[in-house]
């Protein structure tokens, strides 16, 4: 059993015509509920405005600030973990070996599923979990004026390759540099993303 990606209604028209994926880390519960629709359930309550978790309004503000209907809507979201982390108490755990190890064939199956065209990984434990790249760009990274610099890789696809970015979690991110470096992320090209020396 795995937690099935939120895909938006609008996802196909994406933002500023780009089908986007946000990637975060885990969820978390009680586990006798865990169950496929989870990812589903809760994105759909955050798309009605029902923002319970800091995470949710200062992901929206990287892009714009846009209502919530309109902005989940307008992009998938999945989670690194194929399944709940643990419950309250174990919200910041790291998941155990066999979820860990689930998660390169989890990251190529939502890759190839939703062909996006971008994927923001908000967690660098996530980041760090993530499998190799497996586009044209093997190691990037993505500088920005007084925003900092983010690693930067390629995913290809079926129709094309996504070029991913693995930035911090929100809740250590201040908004104003983090919405540069999102707004110069969509507008990135792999011949743009320099190379570094570094890999996941």
């Amino acid at each position: 059993m795995q937690h099935e990606p939120w895909v938006g209604s609008n996802y196909a028209v994406g933002l500023d015509g780009q089908k986007v994926l946000i990637v975060g880390f885990s969820h978390w519960g009680e586990l006798e509920k865990d169950n496929p629709m989870i990812t589903k359930e809760v994105v759909s309550a955050w798309a009605r405005g029902e923002e319970n978790v800091p995470f949710c309004p200062r992901i929206r503000s990287y892009f714009g600030d846009v209502d919530p209907s309109t902005f989940w809507h307008s992009v998938a979201f999945a989670n690194t973990l194929p399944t709940l982390v643990g419950e309250a108490d174990q919200r910041y755990a790291e998941g155990t070996k066999e979820q860990r190890d689930a998660i390169p064939d989890r990251a190529y199956g939502l890759i190839e599923q939703l062909k996006p065209d971008r994927i923001f990984v908000f967690s660098r434990r996530a980041w760090s979990l993530w499998p190799h790249y497996t586009g044209s760009l093997q190691n990037g990274a993505l500088l920005v004026d007084e925003g900092g610099e983010f690693d930067a890789g390629s995913y290809s696809h079926e129709d094309g390759e996504a070029i991913a970015f693995g930035f911090p979690h929100p809740q250590f991110t201040p908004v104003e540099p983090t919405k540069r470096a999102v707004a110069a992320a969509l507008k990135a090209t792999v011949d743009t993303l320099r190379p570094t020396n570094d890999h996941i």
